[in-house]
């Protein structure tokens, strides 16, 4: 069982700007009766699969969902994402993957987030989107004076299709808005905000700011309704993510300290210990055996 990229750029270390959105990679890979792409991590960004032909599934925040051509899902940022092939109808899909720290996309993604945090939820068609993938792809297969300039505009494009199709507002902070609801639906929400921003929280009290709450009482409530103090589930879920990262083995063990935020090496490595009784590098060594 095998894969065969048609096209395949990434850009993932230098994460280039397009205009508003910086691409990580986007691709076309086809694929073999029953191949899999292995569950790995995303980092700081969402990911479209456009199936263009055959069937398959695409794993996401731990659910299953079925998918056939002319199908996109839409991964979130921090999920843990695979893909497997039909045994029978293999799959040939396009992949974009990217984020935008620009203002005119950033509150307006943070919302589709929360408004659609089940996986089931992000399985979708668009004509429109599926055109201005294949239009991408087919520029990346040459070389064209007004290339860039022709994805940064496609990029946006895709953009502005996926949150038109999500009907997704762009003003308002969704945490705040949950504030007023039951403290179980809070509290799913503060989760899933956590899940989605692995990499970007600085401290939790950013979290009560952003409820309007102090973090006693926050971290209080979450703690009788879920039953673990908030700081044990992102430490959970942090740690959860390492050991993922550890496994892809992309990056090396001072990229995901760095990106866990950690001030050295020395104190991720400790801290993963601590948790887990052995280091990081001999959790490798362990797993890559198995």
């Amino acid at each position: 069982m095998a894969a065969k990229h048609i096209v395949d750029f990434v850009s993932y270390r230098e994460r280039e700007l397009y205009g508003k959105i910086n691409l990580i990679q986007i691709g076309r890979l086809a694929c073999e009766a029953g191949y899999k792409v292995g569950l790995h991590t995303h980092l700081n960004w969402f990911e479209l699969t456009c199936v263009v032909e055959g069937e398959g599934e695409v794993i996401g925040a731990g659910k299953k969902i079925s998918v056939k051509k002319g199908d996109i899902f839409l991964s979130f940022p921090c999920e843990k994402h695979a893909i497997n092939s039909s045994d029978t109808h293999p799959l040939t899909f396009d992949h974009f993957a990217f984020y935008s720290e620009h203002p005119d996309y950033g509150q307006a993604f943070e919302r589709l987030m929360a408004n659609y945090a089940s996986p089931e939820k992000r399985l979708f068609r668009s004509y429109r989107i599926r055109e201005l993938l294949d239009g991408c792809i087919n520029e990346l297969t040459g070389s064209t004076d007004y290339q860039k300039d022709f994805l940064s505009a496609s990029f946006a494009l895709i953009c502005l299709e996926l949150l038109k199709n999500f009907d997704v507002k762009r003003k308002g902070n969704y945490i705040s808005d949950e504030v007023n609801q039951s403290p179980d639906k809070l509290c799913e929400t503060i989760k899933h905000y956590i899940d989605t921003h692995l990499f970007s929280i600085d401290s939790l009290s950013e979290i009560s700011s952003l409820c309007g709450y102090n973090y006693s009482y926050l971290s209080y409530l979450f703690k009788k309704v879920t039953g673990t103090t908030l700081s044990d589930y992102y430490k959970q879920r942090r740690f959860e993510s390492a050991k993922l990262m550890i496994n892809e083995n992309k990056l090396k063990i001072s990229e995901i300290s760095n990106l866990l935020g950690y001030n050295s090496v020395y104190a991720f490595s400790k801290a993963f210990k601590d948790e887990f009784g052995v280091s990081p590098k001999n959790y490798y060594k362990a797993a890559s055996r198995r």
